[in-house]
């Protein structure tokens, strides 16, 4: 693996402040709307935090946190905050700071431990919007994918078809392993760790001269070798990611079967930038990257550290750092998937 020339990007990130540090009062219901500001003071409806670099988890002073009602708080030298909001509920919040990349999102009142995180100003953004926001919004899974293995190699036609007739020849099964050895090691560099580990890996013997669906599997990549891919195309392997609304869902890799068999020194490369795109990722140009086009390199501490920033987004996030209006994690559209081009 190659060493980056570029240094880690510190990040930061707000984290829920101490017990007890958090002030908020309920209104009294009996009582008429307070007019005094010791009265407001009482029925205060507050959230706060706590700023830290996310690699040291040193404090950040300085930031500003306003909220959309005009309630505003700097962090402290200790790095905590603590905003009023005019009312309870979700409210839009914009964090703001020398060193920092502006952010808007939003957060709930009352709360102890508003969970924020910022993007440090040192950050190559440009790069980061190549690799993660295809179209102007961030992709990205938000769950593990399951890892699908076809054994048999498959008779490549072309890229605008979705299903491929199965051979005979088949990946043995050192070959198998080594396919999920690599791509294994490769999830958690390409996602930040947040995904550690595939969900489950399986494989899949299609009998010889039956039609493969290649691009039909919802929370699952799958994976094969394809002969006569390059030698139709002139690449070594194509991905392709699916989406449902901004949130990947389902990936595929194609790996020429005789560059793969080969063993070549751009094997493992090759597997994981495919999967780059699988994981819903685009080429890079303007430095070194596991997603440039030529599939040369291994993840790198830019390729790190940018996929911790993406997974510390919710999907649907836009530059420079700016959250969907009333995003909640979790939420799921009941549509289908909608697959994007298929990308060497």
């Amino acid at each position: 693996m190659r060493r980056s020339l570029f240094p880690s990007v510190a990040l930061v990130i707000l984290v829920g402040s101490i017990a007890g540090a958090c002030r908020s009062a309920p209104a009294s219901p009996a009582s008429p709307t307070p007019t005094s500001p010791a009265a407001l003071a009482a029925t205060a409806i507050v959230a706060c935090g706590r700023a830290v670099d996310i690699l040291t988890g040193a404090p950040v002073s300085s930031l500003a946190v306003t909220l959309d009602d005009g309630g505003s708080s700097l962090t402290t030298a200790d790095g905590t905050f603590e905003v009023t909001a005019a009312s309870a509920g979700l409210h839009a919040v914009t964090v703001s700071g020398p060193g920092v990349i502006q952010r808007q999102t939003q957060i709930r009142t009352p709360a102890a431990n508003a969970a924020l995180s910022l993007i440090p100003a040192q950050f190559d953004l440009a790069t980061f919007d190549q690799m993660f926001r295809d179209g102007g919004a961030l992709h990205r899974w938000t769950s593990a994918p399951a890892l699908v293995i076809v054994d048999a190699v498959l008779q490549f036609t072309s890229v605008s078809d979705s299903t491929f007739t199965a051979l005979d020849e088949r990946l043995t099964e050192q070959e198998r392993a080594s396919m999920a050895a690599d791509l294994t090691w490769g999830l958690p560099l390409a996602t930040g760790n947040a995904f550690t580990a595939f969900s489950s890996i399986t494989v899949e013997s299609p009998v010889a001269g039956t039609k493969v669906n290649f691009f039909s599997r919802d929370g699952r990549i799958v994976v094969a070798r394809f002969r006569g891919l390059s030698q139709a195309t002139g690449y070594w392997g194509y991905g392709r990611w699916a989406r449902r609304s901004d949130e990947v869902a389902a990936g595929a890799i194609m790996i020429d079967r005789d560059f793969d068999a080969a063993a070549g020194p751009y094997v493992r490369s090759l597997r994981v930038h495919e999967m780059g795109h699988a994981l819903g990722y685009c080429h890079v140009t303007k430095r070194p990257s596991f997603m440039n086009a030529s599939a040369t390199w291994e993840p790198n501490d830019f390729d790190r550290d940018a996929a911790r920033v993406a997974f510390q987004r919710p999907p649907g996030n836009q530059s420079p750092d700016r959250d969907p209006t009333g995003y909640q994690a979790g939420l799921k559209a009941a549509v289908g998937l909608t697959w994007g081009t298929i990308t060497p």
